[in-house]
């Protein structure tokens, strides 16, 4: 024991390079870790047809494109406008931005004056590469040109691209600056503060927008749930974000959106769910016309918080009846609630169900639930094998748990391989060193 004390306080500190590689891994191996047979525990769903794929292929077909066609712009000045309006759109839904700026320089010399639309698109893609030069030239192009004052998409282009870089008071300035506000640019305001942890400005700014006489639209009243969210998960704002969510609920009703806009129902649900006020989430969830993944997995996060493993088996037995796929956030939901319950087997096939037949691949966050389902049950020797199967190294949050699993159940000897390993490959943090050594020492006060 004392050396391995030594051991700790020698090498917990030390840094080892790990190379990186890319492993394919099938969930079979699980199968016999869990005792199950895949044709017994299946997930009976009606699922149409993936058209993902055949988009991802399209997309790989287009990323693959030579996005230096656009140099062909100085050659045919007569089609500068269409193709940039094409070019740069494609290019943001595949997140290459770059090509998309590089066809705005390249224009910009000759083509002093663009069309509105066109710098929506080279807006969003300085938002989204954070590229503060050409987005602040963008912007004084625009004043410039006067286009904040006649475009309105260009305006609330321009804020979100303020809010997406975190420059919130840059995005006040130019929300402040203009001589007439809309719904849209309101909006804008409103999730930039909810995006960036302001629920409280979110709803001075909600408020402020009703007394110039603005109706709210349901991006509007979907953003400031949101911002009551950011509230409710705040140190001291809960009472009054519930307080406000009752109220914002009750305008909703009068305007009657809750049938007409489904995302607001969502973001009802998920607001009375984080209040804690379970019921209220029940009642609203009934009422909805249509459901989508985050109502439905807003109401198994509910009843997983209660601790009401049944409930969140039978919801989403429900999800899947009504032609709603399980995702990788309702996973996540069904492990905790079946770790908290001690149901091994139960979480196993839900993992393996869901992730072979609902292509959700699992995630480090979807091991660390399965791993902490294992090792609060005392199946060390399960949660070593899965973590020697994954197709990454086990980080250090999968190490504590599993050595905390070790200290629980006083299995010194697979705490100590478990610890042994982790060293090899990273860095160890201090709190698997910390539950290393209270297990040593437990063991040496015996």
């Amino acid at each position: 024991m004392c050396a391995m004390r030594k051991t700790i306080s020698d090498r917990v500190f030390r840094r080892f390079v790990i190379q990186s590689h890319t492993a394919q891994c099938s969930l079979s191996p699980y199968l016999t870790l869990f005792g199950i047979h895949p044709t017994k525990y299946t997930l009976k769903m009606s699922v149409g047809q993936n058209n993902h794929l055949h988009t991802h292929k399209m997309a790989s077909y287009v990323q693959q494109m030579d996005a230096n066609m656009g140099k062909l712009v100085d050659e045919q000045s007569f089609q500068r406008s269409c193709f940039l309006d094409s070019g740069t759109t494609n290019q943001i839904n595949l997140t290459e931005c770059k090509n998309a700026l590089f066809m705005y320089e390249s224009m910009h010399k000759n083509v002093p004056v663009l069309e509105g639309h066109n710098y929506v698109d080279i807006l969003k893609a300085c938002a989204l590469l954070i590229d503060v030069k050409i987005g602040c030239q963008v912007h004084a192009d625009l004043a410039r040109m006067g286009l904040l004052e006649t475009n309105f998409y260009v305006k609330n282009s321009l804020i979100s691209m303020y809010v997406k870089w975190g420059c919130l008071s840059r995005a006040i300035e130019v929300h402040q600056a203009l001589s007439v506000r809309d719904v849209v640019t309101w909006t804008a305001l409103i999730n930039g503060h909810a995006q960036l942890g302001s629920g409280g400005e979110a709803l001075n700014c909600f408020r402020r927008m009703q007394l110039e006489c603005i109706c709210p639209n349901g991006a509007t009243f979907a953003c400031i749930l949101k911002a009551c969210v950011v509230l409710i998960l705040s140190a001291c704002g809960n009472l009054y974000a519930a307080d406000a969510g009752k109220v914002i609920h009750d305008e909703i009703l009068s305007k009657d959106f809750l049938r007409v806009e489904p995302m607001i129902g969502s973001a009802l649900v998920n607001m009375y769910v984080k209040c804690g006020m379970y019921m209220k989430a029940k009642a609203v969830f009934n009422e909805l016309s249509f459901c989508d993944s985050v109502a439905w997995n807003s109401l198994i996060t509910g009843y997983a918080q209660l601790g009401d493993v049944k409930s969140v088996f039978h919801t989403i037995n429900h999800m899947i009846t009504e032609g709603n796929s399980p995702d990788a956030i309702t996973l996540i939901n069904v492990l905790n609630a079946c770790s908290h319950a001690g149901m091994i087997t139960e979480g196993g096939m839900y993992f393996i169900a869901i992730s072979t037949e609902c292509s959700v691949i699992p995630s480090i966050d979807h091991y660390i639930c399965i791993l902490d389902l294992i090792s609060r049950a005392g199946q060390l020797e399960k949660s070593i094998g899965i973590m020697r199967h994954m197709p990454f190294h086990p980080n250090n949050v999968m190490t504590a748990i599993v050595l905390g699993g070790c200290r629980k159940w006083g299995n010194v000897e697979l705490a100590t391989e478990v610890f042994e390993e982790a060293l090899q490959v990273d860095e160890v943090e201090t709190a698997a060193c910390l539950c290393m050594y209270n297990i040593i020492t437990e063991v040496d006060s015996l």
